[in-house]
């Protein structure tokens, strides 16, 4: 009788936390997010997409589709590693009948950074749920709630449902439009150039490993990679570990020559100047459209060399 007196108390102590957790995580899924966004977006215009962006918030932020030729959009997200990158692609490439090239860029700590295992892995959640990818087996990754702390979603889904506050921020193409935030360039360089130091070496030759693949089943598509490495502010530029700079530059090299692919490199490149920065490592509207227009000109270019060689 005790037992079955403590097991009363214990399910009635449970089950409206479980019936809370569950109505707070179908709440919180209904709210528009940017991943379904553009999982809606590439699935609804999937046969006219010919040039897909990837990558991490440098190319969301960096690469406007309104500046391409041919009709491009962006899929970049806030810390997308390589993997993730391989993993859209292939999660996406059947339905892209149309595609001609992709973008990717590669920063300073892109072959060293992986979402999953960076203090951003809360961010896999919305892979598994809004793109219906399955790139790991950690339960947390396919809940909200388990994901993210109880204060914040609170605190989101009383903006949606009671302040009708929008979380989609990226424009039909998939460009990234929340304009206005801007930080201070030598402070903003300073935290980045810190953060970006500080990850795994080990895990290059794996994320090399991505590119690989990337490449490879690209091509077999026919489809252009163009690979560049992004405009940073001197105010982060000078601050990167001359090993790790050295060691991406050598690794991007090893692709172009091992695998032919091509790559520009924008990183100091002085066509942008710091008014085309909202802080130190993403560009403003400004910078993404100079960026962009330098993009197409090259997509160009190497579309119409890959065409006439065949």
């Amino acid at each position: 009788m005790p037992m079955k007196k403590f097991l009363t108390k214990l399910y009635s102590f449970l089950f409206p936390l479980l019936v809370s957790g569950l109505l707070l995580e179908l709440l919180i899924r209904s709210i528009p997010n940017d991943y379904l966004f553009k999982r809606k977006m590439i699935e609804s215009g999937a046969d006219d997409i010919a040039v897909l962006v990837l990558g991490t918030s440098h190319a969301w932020e960096g690469v406007n589709p309104a500046f391409f030729t041919l009709r491009t959009f962006n899929a970049g997200h806030a810390a997308q590693s390589v993997d993730i990158d391989l993993a859209l692609f292939r999660r996406f490439s059947s339905h892209l009948s149309n595609l001609k090239a992709i973008l990717l860029p590669i920063d300073y700590p892109s072959l060293i950074f992986r979402t999953s295992t960076s203090s951003d892995d809360w961010r896999m959640k919305n892979y598994h749920l809004y793109y219906g990818l399955r790139t790991t087996f950690d339960p947390k990754h396919y809940s909200e709630i388990l994901s993210v702390r109880f204060k914040t979603n609170v605190i989101r889904v009383y903006k949606h449902y009671l302040q009708g506050k929008s979380f989609v921020f990226s424009d039909s193409s998939g460009f990234y439009i929340k304009e206005g935030y801007v930080e201070d360039l030598k402070t903003s360089g300073v935290r980045d150039a810190t953060l970006h130091s500080q990850l795994d070496l080990s895990m290059m030759q794996e994320n090399l490993k991505c590119l690989q693949e990337f490449i490879h089943e690209a091509k077999a598509r026919d489809i252009v990679v163009l690979f560049y490495s992004s405009p940073m502010s001197n105010q982060y530029r000078s601050r990167l570990d001359e090993k790790q700079l050295n060691l991406t530059y050598q690794m991007v090299e090893r692709l172009v020559e091992e695998d032919h692919v091509f790559y520009r490199d924008f990183l100091d490149d002085p066509r942008f100047t710091d008014a085309d920065f909202r802080n130190a490592t993403h560009l403003n509207g400004t910078g993404a459209k100079k960026l962009s227009e330098l993009l197409n000109r090259e997509l160009e270019l190497i579309v119409s060399i890959n065409k006439h060689s065949k």
